[in-house]
């Protein structure tokens, strides 16, 4: 959530602009920027009431499920931007980097 709200958000946000002038990269990256935005507040609504919950079994059942299946569905547009967004503006190592760059 902290990787996504402080670091893929804010290049998302500027990489959009840089490209929204641009026949169907710009406005699938938008797409994309406000879809990332959702899924960012729905999984910290998710996590302000995992938090409040008394029952340590109750958190875990959450957790494992509502929550992971959130988390999964922000890395899938996290994943779509990183296949779209420039290097210059992507702040984290690309998968095809990690892999097979040395």
């Amino acid at each position: 959530l902290n990787m996504a709200r402080t670091q893929v958000l804010p290049a998302a946000l500027a990489y959009s602009k840089e490209v929204q002038s641009l026949p169907g990269l710009g406005g699938r990256v938008g797409a994309l920027v406000g879809e990332l935005d959702q899924k960012i507040e729905r999984l910290d609504q998710s996590l302000s009431q995992v938090r409040v919950l008394a029952s340590e079994e109750e958190r875990a059942k959450r957790l494992s499920g509502e929550v992971a299946q959130q988390m999964l569905e922000l890395r899938t547009v996290a994943d779509a931007l990183e296949e779209r967004i420039g290097d210059d503006y992507w702040p984290l190592p690309k998968y095809r980097e990690i892999l097979f760059l040395q």
